[in-house]
């Protein structure tokens, strides 16, 4: 017998799923009997994430302000993982190659971003997430990669 292979989902069917899963996470937000205080999105494309962070309403954490926020970073991060721990949580994994942004030509090899870029980038981020967005805590999501960033909110 061979191993089931995991098959692509369109997008819509994907973005779904997400919004599916971010509700049984928040369940107690949508009168449901479940709740998870410790998950995690997969990757997410910006259109996706902003699909499941309006869905959340959490203290300081207005979904509808934050993924009307992140629009204007489409193009220039690779992608975003939505969750919950304990209260909401985003973290951005920033490019280390231009080939690596979001929406980037897959076949097309791109130019490595440098840490000046990368360091704007992230001022950018943490200007818009912690002095406009009220997010309690803004720094390094992983101790390997450098280029995730994680944003919490109380």
């Amino acid at each position: 017998m061979s191993p089931r292979r995991r098959t692509a989902k369109p997008e819509n069917e994907r973005a779904r799923s997400a919004i599916e899963f971010v509700k049984l996470g928040f369940g107690d937000d949508f009168g449901l009997d479940f709740r998870s205080l410790h998950f995690r999105t997969e990757e997410l494309t910006t259109d996706d994430a902003q699909a499941v962070i309006r869905l959340i309403n959490y203290n300081e954490f207005d979904g509808a302000k934050i993924a009307e926020a992140i629009s204007r970073f489409k193009g220039r991060i690779s992608a975003y993982e939505f969750g919950r721990e304990g209260s909401p949580v985003l973290y951005v994994r920033l490019p280390y190659w231009t080939h690596q942004r979001e929406g980037s030509p897959s076949r097309k090899a791109g130019v490595r971003i440098d840490d000046a870029e990368h360091d704007s980038l992230a001022g950018m981020l943490r200007d818009t997430f912690v002095e406009k967005l009220g997010a309690s805590e803004f720094g390094a999501g992983d101790v390997v990669d450098k280029r995730k960033l994680r944003v919490w909110w109380e």
